[in-house]
């Protein structure tokens, strides 16, 4: 397999990216306190207030776990349209990753599944995995 050229990993997410935004709001912050998005062998923590950005998109900061590596890896949540009816989700880590480290990869594809599945149930639609751009085999 290809290694991958970035180490950005991305979903598109059936839904406009002002609800995905509202559905990521409710979703991260509740009345407990921060929500993480948790699979099996993952955990995302976002622990930042929505940040603009140009063109419509928004973005948090928070933390991924990983399995097989020590610390967390800090990492930036983004938000972004993709055209009038769907969003890009995406994490891009804060610090230089190896594309060779698959962890990483399989990681954040895993917590994005899973964060892409939480805001389209919220929203009371389906979501099935796409990814935006291929990357390797990191989709």
């Amino acid at each position: 397999m290809d290694a991958p050229t970035t180490s950005y990993v991305s979903r598109v997410v059936e839904l406009p990216a002002p609800a995905a935004a509202l559905a990521l709001d409710a979703r991260i912050v509740n009345d407990e306190g921060p929500s993480p998005v948790a699979t099996v062998a993952t955990r995302l923590r976002v622990h930042s207030s929505p940040q603009p950005l140009l063109g419509g998109a928004w973005r948090r900061f928070g933390r991924l776990d990983v399995g097989g590596i020590r610390r967390s890896i800090p990492v930036e949540l983004e938000v972004t349209t993709w055209s009038r009816v769907r969003c890009e989700i995406g994490l891009r880590p804060r610090r230089p990753m190896r594309t060779s480290d698959r962890r990483y990869f399989t990681a954040a594809a895993e917590a994005l599944d899973q964060l892409g599945h939480d805001l389209a149930s919220r929203c009371g639609r389906a979501f099935t995995a796409q990814s935006a751009a291929p990357v390797g085999n990191a989709s």
